[in-house]
């Protein structure tokens, strides 16, 4: 049967594919998605069945029924028989930038570039039989003959002067291809000051000024104020601020992180548009670590609905908060009425690829801590694997929409097999699924859509406390990887994160989580007074130093000499976070490093919510 597959996938991603055209007529986007999900079978799906040969009774029913079909799988359909008259070459245009923009594509070929340049799909000129007849067609488009593309006068522009951002410019050059415009900061030209260039393009460009033009052209007195842009477009340097190198950041539509110590200017920052948008929260007691992932909490919550917010809480800090912002406060215990499945899945868990597959390998790692962190062998990893299909075979027949196995109806399942290997591991894991530590055996009856979660696991004891974890781990992935369905971004706060690191399982998946989260539009925020033994962990150590957002408050002396290491802290920056108040310290964002300061007025609501400083709750 593997066999059999493997052809079926090599023929399909063959030249000679009869479906290719067909494919290709449901449009571009359909094709390569078709040819995406071929190779990844061949790839991914392949090796995974290389690797699970064994078959239930089932299995070998169902095969025989697809076996019985052999005869018609490579059967050329009647359209594909007549395709010698179907044009095989198309010429397309790529960019101007190429000298011979015009190329030639075999439609029997799969490709999605030639010579380094992708197709454009929208430039299709036109398709020939014969390759001879598309060339002379190619070379007489790429010929001095052919007529010139349109090109949009630009000389105009060069010299002029425009004010933005109460600052002014002067354009020095625009770029034929790409229609940038670059233009030089002029604002202290006759005086001390930081110029910042920036590059916009044309269009813009062009309705600034034309702005500008006609609001010089009114009355003095009906003279609106100087044009600003779009904040969305708004682009600043990394220019060096005063003394040790403190830069600031500002970008469009981000949140308030304090007061530059050296320019008094506003630090405003915008996660979403650094290469990595994980952050971590450093200081000792007292220094206002949670005060300030409350703020940039409520500041998302209340500026930002298309972003939701997750909260892991080992300490009830966050529950006041979150009860007055109309969250959900989710409490997991072995007492708790409040319970989360550790089997939900949505069909959108597995990022294109069969949800099952990924599902299995956290059954996987659960098993193995439930059973006490032990190895698992091979057999008793396929007989896992074999019963997680089959758990969720019905769940995922109905489309997702019905209601999820538990782990009872895993451990049911166990008991259903053969092999002595599942009676030992259904045995194991009867604690944590009839058992009185059952609390993650059963159907999820809390709201996990709400906005603002908040997952307060402080009454987890020691038995509980590594697999709940991983549950609560493996339930906000679930909701991660709904919002990116959803195009809706995702927040999450993880207090005293080197709890997480104490347990191999939930290190090893919050490791994997903290990497996969970029491309589903999620941020991690670790929050942690425990440095040293944070940086004790090689894998928390590798987060850290890759992690593009860091806030760092009062630090301890250890702690500020392996910081400083870690992520080269010159000695006048360390002074910022040597024996400083709360709210105090160095912030971090991409390779910049800047000295803020962060007071919030207390005779507010809003404090009173979010401050834990004894008296004041």
């Amino acid at each position: 049967m593997i066999a059999h597959i493997k052809n079926y996938y090599d023929y399909c991603l063959s030249p000679n594919c009869p479906f290719i055209p067909e494919w290709k007529k449901q449009g571009e986007d359909y094709y390569r998605e078709k040819m995406e999900s071929l190779r990844f079978g061949r790839e991914q799906f392949i090796p995974y069945l290389e690797q699970h040969t064994e078959l239930t009774k089932e299995d070998e029913t169902l095969l025989a029924e697809i076996m019985a079909t052999e005869s018609e799988w490579f059967r050329v359909p009647e359209e594909a028989e007549q395709s010698e008259d179907t044009p095989r070459f198309t010429v397309e245009q790529t960019s101007d930038a190429f000298d011979e923009p015009f190329i030639i594509r075999d439609n029997n070929v799969v490709s999605d570039t030639q010579d380094g340049r992708y197709y454009d799909i929208d430039g299709i000129y036109q398709t020939f039989n014969s390759e001879e007849e598309a060339q002379a067609v190619a070379d007489t488009l790429n010929s001095a003959e052919a007529p010139a593309p349109a090109m949009e006068q630009t000389d105009d522009l060069i010299g002029k002067e425009i004010t933005l951002d109460n600052r002014r410019y002067v354009i020095e050059s625009v770029g034929k291809i790409s229609g940038d415009v670059s233009m030089r900061d002029i604002t202290f030209q006759n005086e001390a000051g930081f110029p910042i260039n920036r590059v916009e393009k044309l269009p813009r460009v062009r309705e600034w000024l034309k702005a500008q033009e006609q609001a010089e052209s009114l009355p003095e007195k009906e003279k609106a104020p100087a044009v600003t842009s779009d904040r969305s477009n708004y682009r600043i340097t990394e220019d060096t601020l005063g003394i040790g190198g403190a830069k600031e950041k500002f970008k469009a539509n981000g949140v308030y992180y304090g007061q530059n110590v050296i320019s008094k200017n506003m630090i405003i920052a915008n996660r979403r548009h650094l290469l990595n948008g994980n952050s971590f929260i450093l200081g000792v007691s007292g220094a206002g670590k949670s005060f300030t992932a409350k703020e940039e909490m409520t500041n998302i919550i209340l500026t930002d609905p298309n972003a939701d917010v997750i909260i892991i809480d080992p300490e009830r800090e966050y529950s006041p908060l979150v009860k007055a912002m109309q969250g959900e406060v989710i409490l997991i215990s072995a007492t708790s009425e409040n319970h989360i499945n550790a089997m939900d899945m949505n069909s959108d868990y597995g990022d294109g690829a069969n949800p099952v597959i990924l599902k299995s390998e956290f059954i996987l790692s659960l098993c193995e801590q439930l059973i006490g962190g032990s190895t698992l062998g091979a057999k008793q990893k396929s007989i896992i694997d074999r019963c997680t299909a089959s758990v969720y075979r019905h769940y995922q027949q109905g489309n997702y929409m019905g209601v999820p196995p538990t782990l009872q109806d895993f451990r049911e399942e166990l008991l259903k097999q053969n092999e002595p290997e599942a009676q030992e591991i259904a045995l194991a894991i009867e604690l944590f699924t009839d058992g009185s530590l059952n609390t993650f055996a059963k159907h999820t009856n809390v709201d996990t859509h709400s906005r603002l979660i908040c997952y307060d696991i402080l009454d987890l004891g020691k038995q509980l406390q590594p697999i709940g974890m991983l549950v609560v781990l493996d339930s906000i992935l679930n909701r991660i990887t709904q919002n990116r369905a959803k195009g809706r971004n995702t927040f999450i706060f993880i207090d005293e994160i080197y709890l997480l690191f104490q347990y191999e399982y939930s290190a090893n998946f919050l490791f994997t989580l903290w990497k996969r989260v970029r491309k589903y539009g999620a941020y991690c925020t670790g929050i942690t007074q425990n440095v040293d033994d944070l940086l004790q962990s090689h894998t928390a150590r590798t987060m850290l130093a890759n992690s593009e957002f860091i806030i760092m408050l009062n630090q301890a002396s250890t702690d500020r000499l392996e910081l400083a290491k870690l992520l080269n802290i010159s000695d006048l920056q360390m002074s910022y976070i040597t024996n400083v108040g709360a709210g105090q310290g160095l912030l971090k964002v991409g390779s910049s490093l800047v000295p803020f300061v962060n007071k919030f007025p207390r005779n507010t609501e809003l404090y009173r919510l979010m401050t834990t400083k004894f008296g004041e709750v």
